[in-house]
């Protein structure tokens, strides 16, 4: 802490609310820290929070065509061009 320091301006400095820096700091110089407390150059504060935890999970996403389990159908069925060679019965 500086000279010129506020808590109000200590809190902005920090991403914190006023009301952050106060629950944060609840054992300043054996008391909670209040709009009142008096703060001097060189008190400590505490100005840090947890962050909140995110958990991530990924899926797997796959895309493409799927292969169909039987050959597609043409109009001339007999025809061995487009069948395999034993549903053409060859």
């Amino acid at each position: 802490m500086q000279t010129g320091d506020t808590l109000w301006s200590i809190a902005q400095k920090n991403d914190l609310t006023f009301r952050e820096l106060c629950e944060l700091n609840t054992n300043f110089k054996g008391a909670a820290l209040t709009e009142t407390s008096n703060i001097q150059a060189g008190d400590e504060l505490i100005v840090t929070k947890q962050e909140a935890t995110l958990e991530v999970r990924i899926t797997k996403i796959e895309t493409g065509r799927r292969r169909s389990p039987m050959p597609a159908r043409r109009p001339n069925p007999t025809s061995t061009t487009w069948a395999p060679k034993d549903y053409a019965g060859r």
